[in-house]
């Protein structure tokens, strides 16, 4: 018949949970562990040992990951007198026990039950690497690792707060400007994903680690991520990161693209040091003189990119090095008077096509 022995709550470092006594005379025991983790929202790591009184040797019986409400039964653990059974947990004192011993013979098993009672089947609180040969099917949810994060205020790649998680969500950043509060993705690895969320008002920098590229953009450089948008940065070999979603965000149910206003032309004018236009939807405000300049982005098939003169005078809009709009010649401007707007679409390399309205 079994009977209870002990019982409490697993200590956080390696304790003996009972001892078996030396009456009743008894050739041996058979003992069983049974944890309950009481957490609410911990993992909990349960290490179970048995130490030989005859030997002195301690051994480890079972090792288990307990989501919370989970159970573990290890039972069928042969002891005999002075043997105690001993038992942890990694996390918090937060995991219930009770021992029983019993004559008869069972084999030695551990058992993780989920909290509805179930068998689980994969253990859903594995810590490390697991590899995983051919197709895994799973019925139910996958539960990604998800954290709440703040960008470094200041931006660049050097200091950038370091995501570890694979869902990441920004809520609030400074700089409403470049430089961006800035991440920097984990250590790029053949198969990773990372996605970003940035609920926050303002763009975020994007960097890779180390010499980590983000679509093909020098490593301190990154990329930028509109604010209210959702980006999944996804890695096919080592090195090199690609992602979309970075210049798209939302409203409620509205798509949005990336937007930037205050934008000052370059005194002057000129192609080399005009003011560049870094996102999809551009506000020029300021244009002191006729002339003073902007410059599209690097350009690529497909790419479509507004501009809108604010400003007192006319705005002249270069193409980016070597490229041409409307069929001018290469590195002649576009002019944009003001008050007025102007779409520049990309459908061939090297090639800008510009409509302009009211």
């Amino acid at each position: 018949m079994a009977q209870s022995v002990a019982d409490g709550q697993l200590p956080t470092a390696p304790a003996a949970l009972y001892t078996v006594p030396a009456a009743p005379a008894q050739l041996s025991y058979q003992a069983t562990v049974n944890c309950f983790n009481t957490s609410a929202s911990l993992m909990q790591t349960v290490v179970i040992t048995a130490t030989r009184a005859a030997t002195g040797n301690t051994r480890t019986i079972h090792r288990a990951v307990l989501a919370p409400n989970e159970k573990l039964v290890v039972q069928g653990i042969p002891v005999a007198t002075g043997d105690s059974l001993n038992g942890y947990t990694t996390t918090v004192a937060a995991v219930d026990y009770v021992v029983t011993t019993t004559g008869t013979d069972v084999p030695l098993t551990g058992t993780s039950f989920d909290a509805n009672g179930a068998i689980k089947q994969v253990n859903s609180g594995i810590a490390g690497n697991q590899a995983v040969s051919g197709n895994l099917t799973v019925q139910g949810l996958i539960y990604e690792s998800g954290a709440v994060v703040a960008p470094y205020s200041g931006g660049g790649q050097a200091n950038a707060t370091q995501l570890a998680s694979e869902i990441n969500k920004v809520t609030a950043s400074v700089a409403a400007s470049a430089p961006y509060d800035s991440l920097k993705l984990p250590a790029s690895a053949a198969g990773l994903d990372i996605i970003v969320v940035n609920t926050s008002p303002n763009s975020i920098q994007v960097f890779g680690s180390g010499a980590d590229t983000i679509n093909a953009q020098t490593a301190t450089v990154g990329v930028t991520q509109m604010a209210q948008s959702v980006a999944l940065y996804t890695c096919a070999a080592a090195g090199t990161w690609q992602t979309e979603g970075i210049g798209g965000g939302y409203s409620a149910s509205f798509q949005t693209v990336s937007n930037v206003s205050g934008l000052t032309a370059h005194a002057g004018g000129g192609q080399g040091t005009a003011t560049a236009l870094t996102a999809m939807n551009n506000r020029v405000t300021t244009v002191a003189t006729t002339g003073d300049s902007v410059i599209l982005p690097t350009n690529f098939p497909g790419m479509v990119i507004g501009v809108f003169n604010a400003g007192a005078n006319a705005c002249n809009v270069f193409p980016d090095t070597g490229s041409n709009i409307n069929g001018a010649s290469a590195n002649a401007a576009y002019a944009l008077a003001s008050g007025k707007n102007a779409v520049f679409y990309c459908l061939a390399s090297g090639v800008w096509h510009a409509i302009s309205g009211t």
